[in-house]
């Protein structure tokens, strides 16, 4: 799946914001697990680049990793969700465990940090 200039555009705001506001919190974190939020983070802003399949609602209805793995295993093979999110896949049960026992927390910062960068993209 390729994006249109502007869902790039909002992606490559998305994650410059990202390292912005995750720079200090993930610094003194493993950068195993820091490389594997981040890829989570990825996973979940594709596919807020196209609204039709997640919204705010819809993301913070996800409390648990196993609903969000369901959510993508619906997509196409191809959907950048699931290329990002596979990378999390191939963590050490323990990492996985870490992402997956504050899953809801993240998606809650996640969206937050979505929100930002729709109120930053021009009209």
């Amino acid at each position: 799946m390729k994006l249109n200039s502007e869902q790039q555009e909002f992606f490559d705001l998305g994650v410059e914001l990202y390292e912005l506001y995750e720079r200090e919190e993930l610094k003194n974190t493993d950068s195993l697990f820091a490389a594997a939020r981040m890829k989570l983070y990825k996973s979940v802003l594709s596919l807020a680049v196209n609204y039709d399949i997640l919204n705010k609602d819809a993301i913070l209805r996800y409390e648990e990793l196993g609903n969000y793995e369901e959510l993508l295993n619906t997509l196409p093979e191809d959907h950048l969700a699931r290329s990002y999110f596979n990378g999390i896949q191939n963590l050490s049960p323990g990492m996985q465990m870490s992402i997956k026992c504050d899953f809801k927390i993240t998606m809650q910062h996640f969206w937050r940090l979505i929100d930002e960068v729709l109120e930053q993209m021009p009209k």
